[in-house]
């Protein structure tokens, strides 16, 4: 884990700024994946967001 969080911040501009929809990367701990959505480049489409979890505490994420 680093951080230096300029790289993938750098990453997530650029493709922004290509219009890429969204990306998905490792996370900065390393312990899953984090997925961006830019609801700016998905046009027309229709984006219906859902809560699906919450987490209060760092044992809910190992659940």
């Amino acid at each position: 884990m680093s951080d230096n969080l300029e790289v993938t911040q750098q990453l997530g501009e650029a493709a922004y700024e290509h219009g890429i929809q969204a990306i998905r990367s490792p996370s900065a701990t390393d312990v899953d994946i984090v997925f961006a959505v830019f609801p700016e480049n998905l046009g027309s489409t229709l984006l219906d967001p859902a809560l699906e979890e919450t987490w209060e505490v760092a044992g809910d994420l190992s659940s």
